[in-house]
Parts: structure tokens; sequence; C-alpha cells
């Protein structure tokens, strides 16, 4: 496995997709209850704050993620390094201050639960992180 990843990896780079440590690595993802509303509240929330412009237009497919770094509306690719699914989700939730330094041990993204399932992360949770 370790094979497929590093040459995943490799095969990547040299595509011209920028990689470093900090955009490789394992997937946190919501409850698959937050797909059935909780990323619209979410997205409300967000556009009340003034954090997601009024005409945000929200990813059709549900496929959202949340970052401690990435401003809001970032669209990313996230692709499995071993299967090779992709996605593109969208920044639109933030890993509390407080969770930040145990997050970043554990993760590189947080994602809705279809986008996790849509990436392949139930068979492989190893993933490549970057921006479109």
């Amino acid at each position: 496995m370790t094979f497929m990843i590093a040459a995943t990896i490799a095969a990547t780079a040299l595509s011209g997709i920028p990689i470093d440590p900090t955009n490789v690595g394992a997937a946190s993802y919501y409850d698959a209850s937050y797909d059935h509303g909780g990323w619209a509240h979410i997205i409300q929330r967000r556009k009340g704050w003034g954090q997601l412009p009024e005409d945000f237009v929200p990813n059709e497919r549900g496929y959202f993620c949340a970052h401690p770094d990435l401003p809001f509306g970032t669209r990313l690719h996230v692709m499995n390094a071993i299967t090779g699914d992709e996605i593109v989700c969208q920044v639109v939730d933030r890993v509390a201050p407080a969770d930040v330094p145990h997050w970043r041990s554990k993760w590189v993204i947080e994602m809705s639960y279809c986008a996790f399932v849509a990436a392949g992360g139930q068979a492989f949770n190893r993933f490549v992180v970057y921006p479109e």
C-alpha cells in the first residue's frame, strides 16, 4: 500500500499539482445527518455572519468541507491516493481553534459524509488535497 501511495503522490506531483506533507493524509467526515439540512444551516449562518457572500452557490452534490486555514468558499480537489477517485468540495466550515493542533495531527481535510464516500474514503482513507 505504501508503494501505491508513493506512486500516486509522484504522479500527482508530475502533473503540476503542488504536493507537500501538509496536504496528504487522512480525512475526517461529518456525521451523515449533516447531509440532510445541516450543511444548509451552516452555509446560511456563514452568509449571515458575512463569511460567505449572499450570492454563494453551494456545490449541488453536497460536497462540502472544513479546513482550519483556507478561506470560506475555496474549492478543493480531494483525490483518494489509493483509488484515484476525486471530488471537488467547498470550504464552508472551520475547525474550532482549540481543536486545530489535535486536528492537524490526524487529518488534512474534514468532509461531508457524501463527499467522503464519493472520494472512496470508506475503502481507503488517504487523500491528496489541493486547491482548484
